[in-house]
């Protein structure tokens, strides 16, 4: 009786030894699809198929078997000869990298198909169990070095099922072995691809997955300390501290404190209470006049300013407190007698957009002065650009690109300021 080590030269023992097993057929395909797949097969070329591993083991069941091949496989050690040589031919073709024809111990003609995914051997099909005239010689045959064996009971009933075994023309065998071979690789390595690709998908979902929890966690914290700093600061406990001092300016005769005072009030209220991004814009401008009131306390006759809007839009909604940035920049520039500093606020809508115009018209004492330079050289001015851009990143997330700020001075007397924004925003949930 042969082994398995008389059927194989010392070089096919040494690349079998070198075959990559990090993936199996099964874990590529599944046992189910790889079985329908070998159904249709057989079907179609009426050969008989399984599937086996880099080593010749099979992996499914048997499909479209000949009855001859179930009755010898059955027969005393006649399996271990029929696997034998079944392993042959898929360590053949793992070596040659090509389907390898071969004749079994029964003299039937057979093909090994390997499964080759990026270079690496999976295994491959086993198929055939048809008679031949017209093979080349050079076919590999073990009919005549190993025979099976059979009672003296079972010869008529072997002879009787040999000769319903289909006979191939060598040619059409070998044709239908590559189309096998071509299609069965090509699915293998699509199927190889879709796996790496929902791999690293879910790899990409985990890392996603972490940093939406380090997000939230981080947010959970933030959350945390406004909360606390707004416990510690609550609008009830400030707005009554600036109320005992206006009350205490007035005790005390000084008016500009007590009117101070007061209108910071009324700004803080506005601030402290006002919650998310989406505010009346009537709501915003009064918020600005306060502002501007505080500046008029401060600078007097140095300080004046306008605001013109259309009674019909101040029920339209913008974002909270995207123009006091461009206010304070203005009012940076203005100290009590050096100027005269005037703002001008004109909004409309048109085209679907609303248009916040602000003119900052600036009027130093001495006429020298260049009020594009004295905000350029503004120690706040870093301030000031960050704050702007924290306000167009707003914008963003709310509106896209769907937005515009310009920026621009003027005869180096006047800061123009232009913001525009979809008038149909109010809908958005912000």
């Amino acid at each position: 009786m042969y082994t398995e080590k008389d059927l194989f030269s010392n070089n096919d023992e040494q690349n079998r030894g070198n075959f990559d097993t990090d993936v199996g057929i099964l874990e590529l395909f599944g046992k189910e699809p790889l079985e329908n797949l070998q159904s249709i097969i057989s079907k179609v070329t009426g050969l008989g198929f399984v599937t086996a591993d880099f080593r010749g083991e099979p992996l499914t069941c048997m499909t479209g078997f000949t009855p001859f091949c179930k009755f010898t496989r059955e027969r005393g050690n006649n399996g271990k000869l029929c696997n034998l040589s079944d392993a042959f031919g898929i360590v053949r073709s793992a070596i040659t990298r090509k389907y390898c024809i071969y004749f079994c111990p029964c003299g039937l003609m057979e093909v090994a198909i390997p499964i080759i995914v990026h270079g690496k051997f999976l295994g491959g099909f086993l198929s055939g169990q048809v008679r031949c005239n017209d093979a080349p010689d050079d076919i590999p045959r073990f009919s005549g070095l190993i025979q099976p064996e059979y009672l003296e009971e079972d010869q008529a009933q072997v002879d009787e099922y040999f000769a319903q075994l289909p006979t191939y023309e060598y040619q059409k065998f070998s044709d239908i072995a590559e189309l096998i071979y071509l299609m069965v690789n090509q699915l293998a390595e699509n199927e190889m691809l879709r796996q790496q690709q929902y791999d690293s998908h879910k790899i990409q979902e985990q890392k996603l997955t972490s940093k939406i929890n380090e997000l939230e966690y981080e947010n959970s914290s933030l959350t945390k300390e406004l909360n606390y700093m707004q416990a510690k600061l609550t609008p009830h406990f400030i707005l009554s501290l600036l109320t005992d001092i206006a009350n205490l300016s007035v005790l005390e005769n000084a008016p500009k404190t007590n009117q101070m005072a007061v209108a910071l009030a009324q700004y803080l209220k506005y601030s402290l209470c006002t919650t998310g991004d989406n505010i009346l814009l009537s709501d915003e401008l009064k918020q600005i006049e306060s502002y501007f009131n505080m500046l008029k306390i401060k600078y007097e006759d140095a300080f004046t300013y306008s605001i013109t809007a259309k009674k019909e839009i101040d029920m339209l909604r913008i974002p909270s407190h995207i123009l006091f940035p461009f206010l304070d920049r203005a009012a940076s520039l203005i100290t009590v007698n050096t100027g005269h500093l005037d703002i001008a606020i004109s909004i409309s809508c048109e085209n679907g957009y609303t248009t916040i115009d602000i003119v900052s018209d600036y009027n130093p004492d001495n006429e020298e002065s260049n009020p594009a330079s004295s905000f350029k050289n503004f120690p706040d001015n870093d301030t000031f650009r960050s704050l702007i851009s924290n306000i167009r990143q707003r914008l963003y997330s709310i509106f896209g690109n769907n937005y515009e700020i310009k920026e621009s001075y003027q005869n180096n007397s006047k800061i123009h300021d232009i913001i525009k924004l979809p008038i149909s925003h109010e809908e958005r949930i912000m």
